[in-house]
């Protein structure tokens, strides 16, 4: 079975945006909310079906970037795809993303939010242009922390990447 692209960034992209779980116990650290580093899990995707998905994300003044990998369960499709996203102090992200399919392209809606009690980045997606009716859902854990992350955050979160 072949995954075609644009299904397979939906998801991608879903990876990214993050759910609407979300802990503040921690609070973050200036313009910075330490979440940089490497993530890995699943989706749920409208048209693609179940997919596992990972990323190393980076931080920069509230905004997370990164490159997300999804590799569908049913065949061995996988598609990677660069995500944008806007983090809030209540662990709150949301973003957008573009993504070229054949000579067109996809326009995406991303939420979520970050849970600083189970590390997970959970979120949910849905087109806004050029994949009608495309939506899905995803959970990813943070496995490690990026080595810039703050000593306060470092003594809570998985070991360094």
């Amino acid at each position: 079975m072949r995954v075609s692209p644009y299904r397979a960034v939906l998801f991608g992209v879903a990876a990214f945006a993050l759910a609407a779980c979300s802990n503040q116990s921690l609070t973050p650290s200036g313009s910075s909310y330490d979440l940089a580093g490497q993530y890995a899990g699943t989706g749920q995707d409208s048209v693609l079906g179940n997919a596992t998905a990972s990323t190393t994300l980076a931080e920069s003044n509230s905004v997370l970037t990164g490159i997300v990998t999804l590799a569908s369960t049913t065949s061995s499709a996988t598609l990677s795809q660069a995500v944008t996203l806007s983090v809030n102090s209540s662990y709150r992200v949301s973003g957008t993303s573009t993504a070229s399919v054949g000579s067109g392209s996809c326009s995406f809606s991303l939420t979520g939010g970050y849970n600083t009690s189970t590390y997970q980045l959970t979120g949910t997606y849905a087109a806004t242009s050029g994949c009608s009716g495309e939506s899905g859902s995803f959970t990813m854990t943070q496995e490690c922390i990026a080595p810039q992350t703050s000593e306060r955050f470092r003594q809570s979160r998985p070991g360094s990447c």
